[in-house]
């Protein structure tokens, strides 16, 4: 449930009906870690497929910045896995609308997006140019594609979630699209810790220029949950009165600056320390008195160090893996990163589930619940370590991927050995790293 936003909420809808009628539109929303925005956004997406619009979401990642245009392409990505999955007469619809739109120069949607094949087929590559041409027959085409599926009669709302991550070229590339002539239908929604960017980082240059311009350019700060909001989340987990948990709700407010994120996990915390329990004959108790007299952590990372500290080893050992592969990671992936066969992988992963610090996305993919839970289960790695684990990941992945499947993972992999290439004294792993790094160098420039 979303508590104390409906506000916030309120004025992306209203962003949504504004491109109805005509236009593209931006909306920031920033606030501290934990404060809620991707809770806030994920929650308009029922009642905008409901409106017949399409909501599409892409997250940018703190350890994987060198992939181009990454959130961008994660969002599109799964709207032509979407689109796989209706029927053969609707599939042959897009693929007249699709070749209709790009035409002979359909390939450079392909190069970034390899999916669109399975919907237009083979197509002819594209003639090599100049870098800045290609630059701008990629931004072209890319805007043509999104013509597509961005109508006013059905909106395409794009959603691009930890924005302070992002490349300068991602920026740049919504940012086209918000200013790009006939973009009608096209609502992008950005959300980013206002306390991680500076004056002079990229989106704050965005951000100026939209304004100078004129532009349209909705921004949302969200603040701090009141105590009141605090208290019906209470209320709604314990199954109390208001008057009841009133007291808890001043207590958790104070100790957790009103952050919903720390609020809940402070509570968790009070639960498995024995602070708040669970009567068969009273229902909840808790000691106002010696909950105030705890000391909550100064930083939520710490609070989840704490958690994971107590799973098994196991467990551990796997979930620190999984931090340094990022906030999203496949099943497959990390099973090769951890040595093991996928049953036990997972096995392993089980109780980090069970715990409410990873979740299911898909059948085999799978998040951390928020940020601060990676960078927890990251910073439980000693520094004087992170190396050799990066290097370990990074040769495993290389290891396990096919010459076919290289060009599709050669960002993740580099990134991984490039982290460790100081253990490397084989002349011929030196040689295999650089070919590798030209590899990638060459695909972000193709990008």
């Amino acid at each position: 449930r979303l508590y104390g936003r409906s506000h916030e909420q309120q004025q992306l809808l209203d962003a949504f009906e504004r491109v109805r009628l005509s236009g593209s539109a931006l909306v920031l929303v920033a606030g501290y870690s934990g404060i809620g925005k991707t809770s806030l956004i994920e929650h308009i997406r029922a009642p905008i497929v409901e409106s017949n619009g399409y909501f599409i979401s892409g997250k940018y990642d703190q350890l994987e910045r060198s992939n181009p245009y990454s959130a961008i392409l994660q969002a599109f990505r799964g709207l032509v896995k979407q689109i796989l999955t209706e029927t053969d007469a609707d599939i042959e619809r897009w693929n007249q609308r699709i070749l209709s739109a790009l035409g002979v120069n359909s390939q450079v949607i392909i190069e970034v997006i390899p999916e669109l094949e399975l919907i237009i087929g083979e197509q002819p590559p594209v003639p090599e140019i100049k870098p800045v041409e290609a630059q701008n027959r990629f931004n072209l085409y890319f805007q043509k594609f999104i013509a597509v599926f961005a109508r006013p009669e059905r909106p395409l709302v794009l959603f691009q979630d930890d924005l302070q991550w992002a490349s300068v070229a991602s920026i740049r590339l919504l940012q086209i699209w918000v200013t790009g002539i006939n973009m009608d239908g096209l609502l992008i929604i950005g959300a980013y810790r206002d306390n991680e960017v500076d004056a002079t980082h990229p989106l704050m240059s965005v951000i100026r220029e939209l304004r100078d311009a004129g532009r349209a350019l909705d921004e949302i700060e969200l603040q701090p949950l009141d105590i009141g909001s605090v208290n019906h989340i209470i209320q709604d987990t314990l199954g109390c009165s208001e008057e009841e948990s009133l007291q808890l709700a001043g207590c958790v407010h104070q100790k957790t600056d009103g952050n919903p994120f720390f609020a809940r996990s402070f509570l968790r915390s009070l639960y498995e320390e024995g602070q708040l329990r669970l009567d068969k004959s009273t229902g909840w108790t808790w000691d106002v008195d010696a909950i105030n007299a705890m000391r909550a952590a100064d930083n939520v990372v710490d609070l989840m160090a704490r958690k994971i500290e107590r799973l098994p080893a196991d467990t551990r050992d796997v979930i620190k893996l999984a931090a340094c592969i990022g906030n999203r990671f496949t099943l497959a992936t990390l099973a090769t990163a951890y040595g093991k066969d996928v049953d036990t992988t997972l096995q392993h992963l089980d109780q980090a589930l069970s715990g409410g610090l990873i979740e299911r996305q898909a059948e085999k993919v799978f998040t951390f619940y928020h940020d601060r839970v990676q960078e927890a289960a990251y910073g439980m790695i000693p520094e004087s370590r992170r190396e050799h684990v990066h290097y370990q990941i990074g040769s495993l992945l290389h290891a396990g991927t096919s010459e076919a499947e290289l060009d599709e993972r050669i960002f993740e992999i580099v990134n991984h050995l490039n982290r460790g290439s100081a253990l490397i004294r084989d002349a011929g792993e030196k040689d295999c790293l650089a070919g590798l790094n030209v590899r990638a160098g060459l695909k972000a420039k193709s990008s």
